[in-house]
């Protein structure tokens, strides 16, 4: 694996310094930084293996419920969507749960956004997706420079895409 000691732009693009000592040149570079989860090591000491998935996540139910009656996980040692909005409802879903009521976490609506420059985001199911599930499904598409607002900014690149079920109109 290459691991860098630093970036520098130049008039052509960037250079990248690898720790080893050789230089990569570039028109542009994408950094991007993971996310690796912390294995709950107390559950291994307390032999509570019985709570963790195959990747070493808390399992837990469509009602954020672990496989202890009673007991609820969220947030990222679900395994899930290491996303602070996600866990937030999480928790609105266990709170409820955890109440005596009933609710349910859906997944299929999760926002992510990768930030490059223009900035790419999802929601939802893509077109191929949409059609697999058996939806009858159609694409709309928006450039963003027919928005007043992206010609104001200078910002025309890039567009706006939507799919939706043809027969409800649902997206």
């Amino acid at each position: 694996m290459l691991w860098s000691k630093g970036i520098d732009a130049t008039d052509t693009g960037v250079r990248v310094r690898l720790k080893e000592g050789s230089i990569l040149e570039a028109e542009i570079a994408l950094v991007s930084i993971g996310k690796k989860k912390l294995c709950l090591r107390i559950f291994k000491q307390k032999k509570r293996d019985s709570l963790l998935g195959a990747k070493g996540e808390i399992a837990v139910n469509e009602q954020m419920e672990t496989s202890v009656k009673g007991i609820f996980a969220i947030g990222d040692v679900t395994g899930k969507f290491m996303l602070a909005h996600v866990a937030s409802h999480q928790g609105v879903v266990a709170g409820a749960n955890a109440a005596g009521g009933v609710a349910t976490m859906h997944y299929e609506a999760v926002p992510a956004v990768i930030f490059t420059n223009p900035e790419i985001a999802t929601v939802g199911m893509t077109l191929e997706g949409a059609l697999e599930a058996g939806f009858q499904a159609v694409v709309g598409k928006f450039p963003f420079l027919a928005l007043g607002k992206s010609i104001a900014t200078g910002a025309t690149e890039g567009f706006a895409q939507v799919i939706i079920d043809k027969p409800t109109g649902k997206s």
